[in-house]
């Protein structure tokens, strides 16, 4: 509720923000140029490549 009042916006789309900022900063990050798209949208919490 107060993440709803605060922000605007529920709480999936709250910690949703946060994943895609994330995997936005990795998918850049030469640290990771090997790393699958797969392994990327694991790592930042989703399970599914429809969802990402």
């Amino acid at each position: 509720m107060l993440i709803n009042r605060h922000f605007g916006i529920n709480f999936y789309e709250f910690i949703n923000k946060y994943r895609i900022e994330e995997a936005k900063k990795m998918l850049v990050d030469p640290e990771y140029k090997n790393t699958t798209i797969t392994d990327i949208y694991l790592a930042v919490g989703f399970n599914s490549k429809l969802v990402f």
